[in-house]
């Protein structure tokens, strides 16, 4: 019991760092850098907003970003559970948000990944078989994006003076990206034929011997892995609609969505690469 009321008290005091954070960057570490965020504004533009709009955009981004959450935990249990890992919902749940919490503080998805793969390889002791799933799962999310970005980024013509060529050429090579990791994804023997004659140190040999193994469990579970594609959109149009739904909070109801579900793709994606907060 004692321990349990430690742990909750460095939760909520990491939490309130991170919220202090946001408006006094000075007094955190690492955050000096950062420009805050004024309360005072934050309180004038909230007057400016209509109740009644705020209240159900609010309610709609929110159940929105949830549904998106957990559609990514059952992807990943689904992707645990084909490699013979079977691992609570819940327990997964709170993993999760607990990896989101400390991914804050870090670049793009480091710290969510890497807090998945610490306490699913605690949990149930196959490393090997976990770092399998956390890289399927990542190849999955970014199959996901960049087909979103794909879709949506002749959207921006509407707002900018694109040079069609160009715009055909970054859609050729995304295009070219996805076909080369949809492949790897559906066929993973290629992955284990890769893995088997890349030249490694012999005494990792046997660790990537199994890292192969392990992606090959997915040959006899392709529904598996479609079902977590599918998952894997419900993610990212979570976040696409939250931000629809924050849009519409601070507008009033003057969002054009073909707008939003332009810019939010490229949004995640740089979210990808830089610190979240």
């Amino acid at each position: 019991m004692a321990k349990k009321v430690v742990l909750f008290g460095i939760k909520a005091a990491f939490i309130s760092l991170i919220f202090i954070g946001l408006f006094k960057p000075e007094w955190v570490p690492f955050l000096d850098k950062w420009q805050g965020v004024s309360f005072t504004e934050i309180m004038d533009a909230l007057r400016q907003v209509d109740a009644g709009i705020a209240a159900f955009w609010l309610s709609f981004a929110a159940v929105i970003k949830m549904a998106g959450i957990f559609a990514g935990v059952l992807r990943w249990r689904i992707l645990l559970n084909a490699q013979g890992l079977h691992i609570p919902f819940w327990y997964l749940t709170k993993v999760w948000f607990m990896g989101r919490a400390i991914g804050l503080f870090l670049p793009g998805t480091v710290g969510l990944d890497g807090y998945k793969l610490v306490e699913t390889s605690a949990y149930t002791g196959e490393v090997v078989k976990c770092t399998s799933v956390a890289l399927v799962e990542k190849l999955i999310g970014i199959i996901n994006l960049f087909l979103l970005v794909f879709l949506t980024v002749p959207l921006g013509m509407r707002l900018f003076n694109i040079d069609p060529i160009r715009l055909g050429a970054v859609l050729f090579i995304l295009l070219g990206f996805i076909v080369v990791a949809f492949t790897l994804l559906l066929q993973p023997r290629i992955v284990q034929v890769l893995v088997g004659i890349l030249p490694t140190p012999a005494g990792l040999r046997d660790k990537i011997d199994q890292f192969g193994e392990a992606v090959t469990a997915y040959r006899g579970h392709r529904g598996s892995l479609l079902l977590a594609i599918f998952l894997g959109f419900g993610v990212h149009l979570g976040i696409i609609f939250m931000y629809f739904g924050n849009a519409m909070t601070i507008t009033g109801g003057n969002v054009e969505f073909l707008d939003l579900l332009f810019a939010s793709p490229l949004t995640i994606v740089a979210s990808v690469f830089a610190p979240t907060l």
